[in-house]
Formats: C-alpha cells, sequence, structure tokens
C-alpha cells in the first residue's frame, strides 16, 4: 500500500522543467519579472513550500536546482 498523502500535481521531472521553461518564456514576453511565488502558481501549487518540498525528491532535485 501507498503512502497517505496528497498526490503529486506534476508526474515528471521532465513535465516540471517543461512548466518552468513555460513560465521563463512568459515572463520574458511580457516583461513580468520571474519570482518564486509566481512560478509557484504557475506551476498550481499553493504554496513556495511546495517547491522546496519537489525538491527534496531525488528524481525532481536537479530540476529544482
Amino acid at each position: 500500500m501507498g503512502r497517505p498523502g496528497r498526490k503529486r500535481i506534476i508526474s515528471s521531472p521532465e513535465e516540471f522543467d517543461r512548466l518552468v521553461d513555460e513560465y521563463m518564456a512568459h515572463c520574458e514576453e511580457t516583461g513580468e519579472p520571474v519570482t518564486q511565488t509566481g512560478m509557484a502558481m504557475w506551476l498550481g501549487f499553493a504554496s513556495q513550500q511546495s517547491i522546496h518540498d519537489y525538491g527534496k525528491r531525488p528524481e525532481y532535485a536537479e530540476s529544482v536546482r
């Protein structure tokens, strides 16, 4: 049986990277500043802490860095 808790919003490191690239392109196109809060919202997270939580998972560590 799996661990209880919330299902991950982002299903793979590749999806994480793609979404981050989309956010960066959006900011470049619109002139909006790149922020952790903005990125967390773009990724569908409720807070910046979720980005850090993903970074603790070995498969996402490189993407979060």
